[in-house]
């Protein structure tokens, strides 16, 4: 360290030397316009020699310095070009990712437009195949707004479709009860609680945009999404005006046909009676056995002419009607003595069960009919020493029956139509000839109209299980008291 310092002092002292002679002698004006003396020569050639020797000196010590200066900015550039080498392949490969991301997006906006295609195309004919239905379509998300109106809807009902479409249907269609004026649209939320499809009720009408009333009838249907979650729910219905008319008067001709049969056929049992007791005559074996079946063939079309009237009264509106205090035990006790001699001849096990007050205002003539059907038909379609029970309690302001079998059961396939008029299911048709098709639907009428429900559950082979709810207190009006 300290022999580089005094090289580098003595080569400064040195130039400095020869700088000072040397200029010296060059602002020597007389020196200048006189000949150069050899001895002046000399001492240039001495202090030019001492000038570039002590550069020498002083590039030769620099010369270290320089080398690592130039080492280290070489190191550095090298630095500087591996780092831009590497960003030039780092922005080589995220033109590539990038290159791949825009044909990805390319590809995803290819589908996303032959979707859009599909979509529009499966809309275009979703609404022709709407459009080209007779019957009135609407549609309700979850929200029960509607996002689809059909054109019969519209046509139906006095709305617009653009006027319709995002508002909650029950601003805009009202169904309502034909007796009372009362909204009925249970059959939707029914629907989309349960996620079954629920028939709209019989006499049910739709109110117009102007007011004007229409007589109208179908179904709604739950709208599910691939996770089988509700989503929404689509209601059909048409105008049944035309139907309701001719169904009127299909119903005033059997309920008049009815009535007129009863007179020839009462007669028929009263002669059929007289003869079986003996009081016209002895009868022989063989004649008692054809009047008696007379008498029973009689009785089997009394009791189908009844139903009938039963049936016509309930559809017009004209089914009398007596309130009065009953208990639902004593009512069990009336029919099962009626229907004792077939429980004993099929060795039937017949069990009672009843808790709670059972003392209610009701139709001693509607509690009769709906346990007569209900329990005839358990007997009647249970094997011999099957098994039928009964059990009735008080629950809050309801009265809940439930009657079970251990008998054929019905099929799953005809479970919808179980409640229908005149519907008798094939596998009990076979085992019993007897039966009108009609007892379960008068009994639902009953029930329904009475501000109850009635359902069932059943397993071919295994039995069947028929529910009853039905309010302790029914209230109606004087005019309903009756008429129902």
């Amino acid at each position: 360290m300290n022999r580089n310092l005094i090289i580098k002092s003595l080569a400064v002292i040195i130039s400095i030397v020869g700088i000072l002679v040397i200029v010296s002698w060059i602002f020597d004006i007389q020196i200048l316009l006189q000949p150069v003396p050899e001895s002046a020569a000399m001492a240039f050639i001495t202090s030019y020699a001492l000038f570039v020797s002590g550069l020498a000196l002083f590039l030769f010590n620099q010369k270290n310095k320089f080398k690592n200066l130039y080492e280290s900015c070489a190191d550095q550039i090298q630095k500087k070009t591996r780092a831009l080498q590497q960003v030039l392949e780092n922005s080589k490969e995220q033109n590539l990712y990038l290159e791949k991301i825009k044909l990805a997006m390319l590809n995803l906006l290819e589908d996303l437009e032959k979707e859009k295609k599909q979509v529009t195309s499966e809309r275009d004919k979703i609404n022709t195949i709407l459009g080209s239905i007779g019957d009135g379509v609407f549609v309700v998300d979850k929200d029960l707004k509607i996002i689809i109106f059909n054109e019969i809807a519209a046509q139906l009902s006095g709305w617009s479709v653009p006027s319709v479409i995002g508002q909650k249907y029950t601003d805009i269609l009202k169904f309502v009860y034909e007796k009372d004026g009362k909204i009925n649209d249970g059959f939707i939320k029914e629907a989309m609680s349960t996620g079954n499809i629920e028939q709209m009720s019989n006499h049910t009408l739709l109110v117009k945009k102007n007011g004007d009333r229409i007589a109208v009838a179908d179904r709604a249907s739950p709208v599910k999404n691939i996770n089988g979650e509700i989503v929404g729910c689509v209601v059909v219905f048409r105008d049944v005006t035309k139907e309701r008319e001719i169904d009127k008067a299909k119903r005033e001709f059997v309920s008049l046909s009815s009535h007129q049969l009863r007179t020839p056929l009462s007669t028929i049992g009263w002669y059929a009676e007289l003869l079986l007791s003996g009081d016209a005559g002895k009868l022989n074996k063989s004649q008692k056995k054809y009047i008696n079946e007379i008498y029973h063939g009689n009785q089997r079309m009394v009791d189908l002419v009844n139903s009938l009237l039963d049936v016509s009264r309930l559809e017009l509106g004209t089914f009398a009607i007596n309130l009065e205090p009953i208990n639902w035990k004593d009512a069990v006790k009336i029919v099962a003595t009626d229907l004792a001699p077939v429980i004993e001849t099929k060795s039937i096990i017949f069990k009672e069960s009843y808790d709670g007050d059972l003392n209610v205002r009701f139709d001693h003539r509607m509690a009769n009919i709906i346990l007569q059907n209900l329990l005839s038909n358990a007997i009647k379609y249970t094997p011999a020493k099957g098994r039928v029970s009964i059990s009735i309690k008080r629950d809050n302001q309801k009265t809940l029956i439930a009657i079970e079998d251990s008998g054929y059961g019905i099929p799953k396939a005809v479970q919808n139509r179980i409640f229908t008029k005149l519907f008798r299911a094939d596998n009990v048709r076979e085992k019993e000839s007897d039966g009108t098709g009609l007892g379960l639907y008068i009994a639902k009428s009953i029930i329904d109209q009475s501000g109850g429900r009635i359902w069932f559950e059943s397993e071919e082979g295994k039995g069947t299980s028929f529910y009853v709810e039905i309010p302790v207190e029914i209230k109606v009006d004087k005019k309903a008291q009756t008429n129902v």
